[in-house]
């Protein structure tokens, strides 16, 4: 990654629940994503996977869909990307982190070389 503020990018709680409505959720997660993370509670949650994979979308130039990748907590709470279309070695490089709150939502994706 030659220059970091090119994957940079920042997002509303408030601008992601009119932009993403309920009915559009399948385009943009998988089914236990949406059963694990969108109701009203954990709408910070479903927000800020859909920025992680918004940042992977655009460091692989949008080859993969935004429902091909799925990020579900483990059982520790650590946030676990899966994507079938990744390899495996691919995958392990790929560091992600996330965090929010009723209001705000921060990201970290780390692509490693």
């Amino acid at each position: 990654m030659s220059n970091w503020v090119e994957y940079s990018e920042t997002i509303l709680i408030d601008e992601f629940t009119t932009k993403i409505l309920p009915d559009a959720y399948i385009q943009y997660f998988t089914l236990k994503e949406i059963q694990a993370y969108a109701h009203k509670r954990k709408k910070g949650s479903l927000a800020a996977r859909y920025l992680i994979k918004n940042v992977i979308r655009k460091y692989f130039k949008s080859s993969i869909a935004y429902n091909e990748m799925e990020i579900l907590n483990s059982d520790s709470g650590k946030p676990v990307l899966y994507c079938s279309k990744l390899e495996k070695e691919e995958l392990e490089r790929i560091h992600i982190s996330l965090s929010h709150s009723q209001q705000e939502v921060a990201v970290f994706v780390i692509f490693e070389k």
